[in-house]
């Protein structure tokens, strides 16, 4: 069985899980913390002899190890023939191949501006105020391109069909709507980018993949728990509900 490794509050890692969900392809969620040096960190020496560069997800698939949510969603499509998710065309695979690699310097922006300074001060503190605005503003020229390039002709960023592009775009931009995190409004100043963000919350298995997030709850209210104690409520829960919705369709 597949093995992947992460946190539901991790974007890379949600991406694939919902994935493999909607796809009802059976894995095992293997506890990684991100960053952490502890046995279930992904800088501990356990986790380190899997996967030498210290990131998550990791999916194990027997003796393969994949890492990078878009190399993990490009293999796993490519091994089980998910043309809707990664197209055979090789001018339509060439524009999902070509967002996948702008996100990293564009859309994965948004967590170190937005969402790392409410839920990782450590991090906050260590890149500073330069750095965290230089995020900030790297975030916000993404959202611009969003709006007028990659969803300026289609409903999604590839074409008509949601794929993986999509897939991983939408838990760096989703998670600071204000349903979930609540750090950024998108519908005045981004409507497709509002629009696109409800076709893809109409997907499959989209609320079981995002509890996390759900319990996390509001980063812009105040909240008199502790945030190691939201990180790890929110992780419980959200570790619970893939698992419970990856043995539902088990049965199906």
């Amino acid at each position: 069985m597949l093995r992947l490794h992460g946190v539901p509050l991790s974007q890379p890692f949600r991406s694939v899980a919902w994935t493999l969900l909607q796809k009802r392809v059976p894995f095992e969620v293997s506890l990684c913390v991100p960053g952490s040096g502890g046995k279930r960190g992904s800088k501990g020496e356990a986790y380190l002899a899997l996967n030498p560069l210290g990131t998550v997800p990791l999916l194990e698939d027997g003796p393969i190890k994949v890492v990078e949510s878009a190399a993990i969603l490009q293999y796993l499509s490519s091994k089980h023939g998910w043309t809707d998710l990664y197209p055979a065309s090789l001018s339509d695979r060439a524009r999902v191949d070509a967002f996948c690699h702008w996100h990293h310097g564009g859309t994965r922006q948004l967590a170190g501006g937005f969402y790392a300074p409410h839920v990782r001060p450590d991090m906050a503190e260590k890149f500073g105020e330069d750095g965290i605005a230089r995020a900030k503003k790297s975030g916000m020229d993404a959202l611009n391109t969003l709006e007028t390039a990659w969803l300026a002709a289609d409903p999604f960023l590839a074409g008509a069909n949601a794929t993986l592009a999509d897939l991983i775009a939408y838990e760096e931009v989703a998670q600071l709507a204000p349903k979930f995190g609540n750090v950024l409004t998108y519908t005045d100043s981004y409507p497709k980018v509002a629009a696109w963000l409800e076709r893809m919350a109409a997907l499959p298995y989209h609320d079981e993949a995002h509890v996390a997030l759900k319990v996390m709850g509001d980063l812009a209210a105040p909240n008199e728990l502790p945030m190691m104690k939201r990180l790890g409520a929110a992780t419980k829960a959200g570790m619970e509900a893939i698992a419970a919705a990856n043995a539902a369709t088990a049965k199906l």
